[in-house]
């Protein structure tokens, strides 16, 4: 993991910045919408959290593991 992020041409690292760039952005700062949701696939607890139209994040999943939340899924527009 450390050659992956340590290379700025990685796909990975790339990607991990387009993140924060996107919930960077004005419109990303506070959820349109907020919704629990249980996965009996995976077994968890999660939350989607939906932005506005315009925001370069279109939802983020996060799901319970651990007693922690952990980021599950982050979709870009």
């Amino acid at each position: 993991m450390r050659k992956v992020l340590s290379d700025p041409k990685s796909l990975f690292r790339r990607g991990l910045a387009l993140v924060v760039k996107a919930l960077q952005h004005e419109l990303a700062r506070e959820p349109a919408e907020i919704n629990a949701r249980m996965w009996p696939e995976i077994g968890r607890m999660g939350a989607i959290y939906k932005f506005p139209a315009g925001a370069p994040v279109v939802e983020i999943v996060l799901i319970t593991h651990a007693g922690e939340w952990r980021v599950w899924e982050v979709k870009l527009r």
